[in-house]
């Protein structure tokens, strides 16, 4: 007897190292479709930022440099921008001539028949200053693409 249980003893030995538990096997197979899983995600991530690298960006990054241009142009090489000298400088001229004209006891239109239309002319020109003056709290994001501030 005490042979048969030594050969049973031989055999589970053999059947313990040969056996695979279905346990086992269903991780392994759970890993391998994990992995199959996330390549497959995984392409249109790659293939989207691929693009955005080699094509989108620099496509952009040009774009963004032409309107950088056309801003700049527009903001700080306008005459616009010298708005306030020439308010300032018609404004000057306005009181050079109604100081005159008061020394001289005359209205200012005796001196310059036109003086009524360059007083409107700056009043409105105050005024568009005011909007100019505005251009970075109403298009910030345009705004900053000049190196104005």
């Amino acid at each position: 007897m005490k042979k048969v249980e030594k050969i049973w003893a031989e055999l589970s030995k053999g059947k313990k190292g040969i056996n695979l538990s279905s346990n086992k096997r269903n991780v392994k197979l759970n890993a391998i479709q994990e992995i199959e899983n996330v390549r497959g995600y995984s392409e249109t991530a790659m293939s989207e930022a691929s693009y955005i690298i080699q094509e989108l960006m620099p496509e952009m990054e040009d774009k963004c440099y032409e309107i950088q241009m056309q801003v700049d142009n527009i903001i700080v090489n306008s005459e616009a921008n010298a708005l306030e000298d020439f308010a300032n400088d018609l404004e000057q001229a306005i009181e050079v001539i109604e100081k005159s004209a008061s020394d001289l006891g005359i209205d200012a239109e005796e001196i310059y028949d036109e003086i009524d239309e360059a007083r409107r002319e700056l009043d409105f020109m105050r005024s568009l200053q005011g909007d100019w003056d505005d251009l970075e709290r109403e298009y910030p994001l345009v705004y900053r693409l000049t190196n104005l501030k």
